[in-house]
C-alpha cells in the first residue's frame, strides 16, 4: 500500500484505465476476465451474526427494547418487536439490514444528542 501510493498517477490511470500499473504487473499471471472485470460489491452475513451471535444478540436486544430506545418517538414500539420477529422469521437479509440500521441509528444518537444534554448539565452557568 505505501508503494502504491507512492506511485506517479500516470502509471496508476493511464487513457482513463484504472489501476493500469497493476494490470500490467499481473497480465501474465491473471486472466483478462479477471482484470478487467467489473466493480462489484462484497456483502457480508450481517443478519445471520445478529441471529447468531451472543454478544451481537445483546447489542441488539438491550438496544432495541432499552425503553429509552421505544419512547424516543422515531418509531412506534410495537415496531421493534415486529421488526426483531420478521427478522427471525421472515427475509434474513432485508430484516437483519434494517436492525442493523435501527442499532446504528439509537447508539449515534445516544453519543451525540444525551452526550452533549449530559455535559451541558454539567457545565456551570
Amino acid at each position: 500500500v505505501a508503494l502504491a501510493g507512492l506511485l506517479p498517477a500516470r502509471l496508476k490511470l493511464k487513457n482513463f484505465e484504472k489501476r493500469y500499473i497493476f494490470k500490467q504487473a499481473m497480465r501474465d499471471i491473471l486472466p483478462q476476465k479477471v482484470l478487467y472485470k467489473t466493480k462489484h460489491g462484497f456483502g457480508v452475513p450481517l443478519a445471520v451474526w445478529l441471529l447468531q451471535n451472543p454478544r451481537l444478540q445483546s447489542l441488539i436486544q438491550d438496544t432495541l427494547g432499552d425503553t429509552r430506545t421505544r419512547q424516543r418517538g422515531y418509531f412506534l414500539p410495537q415496531f421493534y418487536d415486529r421488526l426483531a420477529r420478521l427478522h427471525r422469521e421472515g427475509d434474513l437479509a432485508y430484516y437483519g439490514e434494517v436492525v442493523w440500521y435501527l442499532v446504528a441509528l439509537e447508539l449515534w444518537h445516544r453519543q451525540h444528542f444525551e452526550k452533549e444534554a449530559s455535559f451541558a448539565r454539567t457545565v456551570p452557568s
